[in-house]
């Protein structure tokens, strides 16, 4: 794995993916009541973005 995003992921982590495919990445995040809201994303589209946005109207949905 050479991808500059994975160099930031603690050494843990990147022991777990090394020889595992990496087919999506979920990302999460809490909403005003602490419920868990968010989205899969394949792995391809992640990497390739230098930035990962979601939607503001995550923060208001209950």
């Amino acid at each position: 794995m050479t991808d500059d995003w994975t160099d930031a992921l603690p050494q843990s982590a990147r022991d777990f993916l090394e020889g595992r495919r990496l087919d999506e990445v979920e990302c999460i995040i809490a909403d005003l009541p602490g419920i868990a809201r968010g989205k899969a994303v394949p792995a391809s589209k992640f990497a390739r973005q230098k930035h990962f946005h979601l939607p503001d109207s995550i923060f208001f949905q209950t």
